[in-house]
């Protein structure tokens, strides 16, 4: 249950779920009487379903006036919410929205999730919760969550079915821990095979992207140049000067997906771009945009593609991907580009980036043999 305002046209709506199970969010109206109202509405349900008495009737809110006691600890009684006036225990299990909010919040309290919990709060809000929110948890299965969330992922990548997937397990896997539910309709779930992206962006992509960026894109491009840094909140963003070690020309930044730290030494060239920078910098971090710091540049990198009259598709990770495979080309070495990605292993980096390593495949193709060869210098 809570008061929301609708940004389409500023009326505030109290949105709760009846003893049926079903969801309903009447509205009052706008401005500070609306949001008064709803308030008031709001107190008004949450004091009756705490009392067992019918709900407030959002017309006429003033019928049922409730003032909220306190229940009786030694009466031991349970209102189920799909009646009234009768404790027939504790219900099997919490719905799924009444389960979301615990682990959103539950989330917020352990500092996690900043970068993609609002995004995934609305397609919960949106399109998971008011299909799903009738019924316990305990009473949906597999294919309940599946009707639900084919359609909602129809046309996306697999990464993206993987991640909703992903996410709503995590999440009733917290109900059960805490014994909100007993079981996880998709226990037996597992992600599907993701086939590996190979970006089409080269070298000369990006200095054309680089011409037509504004500014802040412009040095952020440089910083994951340099640095191949994951462009995101948690990692190119976070970076501050008091990350850089001047007198060693060291950088280090926290790797949140692998959660270690990262030290890396700095190349003599961005070393110096570093310091001209740092002189004008007006804030701590070393990305930054009108004097304020930059949580993300996708858009705006969007419109430098766009300006740069480049069809393919190229997001911010690809310069990820392009700083791997130039060092490698360049003969960079294995586990020193490793260490540069943060990746747990050396094996993780071979895996993924050893076929781009032409020199070397190139190096490998010269050395075989056919039998026409080998028996053309057997008569030499």
């Amino acid at each position: 249950m809570s008061v929301q305002r609708k940004k389409r046209d500023g009326s505030y709506h109290c949105h709760f779920r009846d003893y049926n199970g079903k969801q309903r969010a009447p509205s009052f109206g706008k401005g500070r009487t609306g949001k008064r109202k709803a308030t008031e509405f709001d107190k008004q349900v949450k004091a009756c379903k705490r009392m067992g008495l019918p709900l407030p009737d959002p017309k006429n809110p003033e019928a049922t006036s409730v003032v909220e006691q306190q229940p009786s600890v030694a009466s031991g009684q349970v209102l189920s919410p799909k009646r009234v006036h009768v404790a027939t225990g504790p219900r099997e299990s919490l719905y799924l929205d009444e389960l979301a909010q615990k682990w959103i919040n539950s989330l917020r309290a352990e500092g996690k999730g900043d970068s993609w919990l609002p995004y995934w709060v609305r397609i919960l809000q949106d399109h998971i919760l008011p299909e799903l929110c009738t019924s316990e948890i305990n009473a949906l299965n597999q294919d309940d969550i599946l009707a639900v969330m084919l359609p909602l992922t129809e046309g996306k990548r697999q990464s993206t079915r993987n991640r909703y997937m992903s996410y709503l397990k995590i999440m009733i896997n917290f109900g059960v821990k805490h014994g909100y539910c007993s079981k996880n309709p998709l226990q037996h779930w597992q992600k599907a095979k993701e086939a590996p992206r190979h970006p089409e962006v080269t070298l000369d992509d990006v200095d054309a992207i680089y011409q037509h960026a504004a500014p802040h894109v412009q040095w952020a491009l440089e910083v994951m140049s340099y640095t191949g840094a994951r462009p995101g909140p948690s990692e190119l963003f976070a970076m501050t000067w008091s990350n850089i070690d001047w007198s060693q020309r060291m950088l280090s930044y926290y790797a949140s997906k692998v959660r270690k730290w990262v030290r890396i030494p700095l190349n003599d060239d961005f070393f110096m771009e570093l310091a001209e920078k740092h002189e004008l910098a007006k804030t701590p971090y070393i990305i930054e945009y009108n004097g304020k710091p930059v949580k993300s540049i996708k858009k705006a990198f969007a419109n430098a593609v766009r300006r740069a009259g480049i069809e393919k598709r190229v997001c911010p990770y690809d310069i990820r991907h392009l700083f791997a495979t130039n060092a490698l080309n360049k003969g960079g070495d294995l586990k020193a580009l490793s260490a540069f990605l943060s990746h747990s292993s050396t094996k993780m980096t071979a895996d993924q980036y050893y076929m781009n390593m032409r020199g070397e495949m190139e190096r490998m193709a010269q050395l075989l043999e056919g039998p026409a060869k080998r028996l053309a210098k057997a008569e030499q």
